[in-house]
């Protein structure tokens, strides 16, 4: 009962985390199509170019692309070995799912580590056109790996979960 109420809790909690993320790209996918329209507008109506709203797009695709990578992660929507994963028998397939998970939340670690190194390196080159400090567009490479490690972490414990299940009802 206690474990069934925690990992209600922790269910809540990676939803809330998932409608913010969900939010946040909608709100980004809404103002790069805003802004390209408006650069078509100024550009073809008024025969003035905005600049900025091409490096802006540019910089909020980038942001959707690792927040959205998150929330196709949280529902398995990534590219996986499902063909062979569905051969195995049902006790195998949540323990391959285990050792792709920690194989994807050690790559994902290494892309936070190492988007941190390069922010540090790299962070305070300016923007071509906004001169805006490019360490808010690489930021997004940690965050977004942050948030897959998340759900990563959820996943593992349902395969974990699901592994215990299936050894108790083969006993």
């Amino acid at each position: 009962m206690y474990m069934n109420k925690t990992s209600q809790s922790i269910k809540k909690i990676m939803d809330i985390i998932e409608c913010l993320i969900r939010w946040t790209c909608m709100i980004m996918l809404v103002a790069m199509a805003f802004l390209g329209i408006m650069q078509v507008i100024f550009r073809y109506v008024f025969n003035h170019s905005l600049s900025f709203s091409e490096e802006s797009i540019i910089f909020l695709f980038v942001w959707v692309t690792f927040l959205g990578s998150a929330l196709c992660l949280r529902h398995y929507g990534h590219a996986s070995f499902g063909a062979i994963i569905d051969r195995l028998p049902r006790f195998m397939k949540a323990s391959a799912g285990v050792v792709i998970t920690l194989v994807n939340i050690t790559f994902l670690s290494v892309l936070v580590i190492k988007g941190f190194e390069f922010i540090s390196i790299t962070g305070d080159k300016p923007s071509v056109s906004m001169q805006l400090p490019m360490r808010y567009v690489y930021l997004s490479i940690p965050i977004g790996s942050i948030c897959m490690i998340i759900f990563s972490i959820e996943q593992l414990f349902g395969y974990i979960g699901h592994m215990t299940k299936v050894g108790k009802e083969e006993q």
